[in-house]
């Protein structure tokens, strides 16, 4: 299991993590996954292009949280891209998509993208053919073959660690004694 390759020290408890998907997702590698991010804490939320379900690759449904149409990946703290062939092309020509994840790039937030899905950002200046990719975050892990136990171990540390860091740089609160400030 994922899961159990972290030590339990790692934490990622109410953290908002997108799962970006689309019809023909891989739906064995986004359930896994899901699985280990919920193991922590995290919560796991499905956006696509559409409302409703997807189709995913076995046949099986994945119900959709938000769409594209209304969700920004800005609402997240990291974001999960599944394999699944028809789904990362129907992604990849999906100006929201682009966008989606863009922003998701741009504020540094964790990335895990598995096998097809890697095809959506632009890695070490190697374009996509078909489409401009994403220019690739540096937290962007990634797994080309679809085996995705050390990049989901990879991908919860970076975000346990954003957590860490947001602690760091919050403000400290007066304690009970102080006279608040209105």
């Amino acid at each position: 299991m994922i899961a159990s390759a972290l030590p339990e020290t790692v934490s990622i408890r109410a953290r908002r993590v997108a799962a970006l998907a689309a019809d023909g997702v891989d739906g064995e590698a986004l359930q896994a996954v899901a699985r280990a991010l919920s193991a922590r804490g995290a919560t796991v939320q499905v956006v696509a292009p559409r409302p409703g379900a997807l189709k995913a690759a076995d046949g099986s449904e994945v119900f959709v949280d938000h769409t594209l149409i209304t969700t920004r990946s800005l609402q997240f703290d990291a974001v999960f891209v599944p394999g699944g062939e028809r789904s990362v092309r129907d992604l990849r020509w999906d100006p929201r998509a682009w966008v989606f994840l863009t922003e998701a790039c741009e504020q540094g937030k964790a990335i895990l993208a598995l096998a097809q899905a890697i095809e959506l950002f632009d890695i070490e200046g190697v374009r996509c053919r078909e489409r401009l990719g994403v220019r690739a975050a540096r937290s962007l892990f990634f797994a080309r073959d679809g085996r995705c136990k050390r990049a989901t171990r990879d991908f919860i540390e970076a975000i346990a660690g954003e957590g860490r860091a947001r602690a760091r740089r919050s403000p400290v609160f007066a304690g009970a004694g102080a006279a608040a400030v209105l």
